[in-house]
């Protein structure tokens, strides 16, 4: 049997609670570029989602080559959940950036909750990384190479 010839991952999709609370962490904080924002719905969304009567805000961005979309579920409503980072489908996104640091210095100054602050990794060599929380509770990894100092 042959395997299937992926292409490219297109996209990450993350149903949040709010789109705009979320564009404002993703685009306004982070910087993400706003693709497109659009509401979707009928028959063959809901049959595609399998979620009866599905009506969805979507909002597609992009960082580099990798995009992001965030779906609101405006009708019905999602349920939100306390997902620890070891729970199986919990999701976590990585972002590399330029200035760790200067990312964790932003972050704390937004009062975005972080685990911890910037700490080496075991790969590659001179990174480090910390986990912050978006706004609905996921976690999103921050990479990058350690400078200004850090141990």
């Amino acid at each position: 049997m042959s395997h299937i010839d992926i292409q490219a991952i297109a996209h990450l999709g993350i149903p949040v609670s709010d789109i705009d609370q979320s564009l404002q962490f993703y685009h306004e904080a982070l910087g993400l570029e706003i693709i497109s924002v659009r509401e979707v719905s009928g028959e063959r969304i809901s049959a595609g989602v399998q979620v009866p009567d599905a009506q969805i805000k979507i909002a597609l961005l992009e960082a580099g080559n990798a995009r992001l979309e965030l779906l609101q579920y405006l009708s019905p409503v999602g349920v939100p959940f306390d997902r620890q980072n070891n729970d199986v489908g919990a999701t976590h996104i990585a972002l590399n950036v330029a200035d760790l640091q200067a990312t964790y210095d932003r972050l704390q100054a937004l009062g975005v909750p972080c685990n911890t602050a910037p700490f080496p990794s075991s790969y590659p060599e001179g990174w480090g990384w910390f986990y912050a929380r978006d706004p609905d509770g996921i976690t999103v990894e921050f990479n990058g190479p350690l400078n200004c100092g850090l141990i």
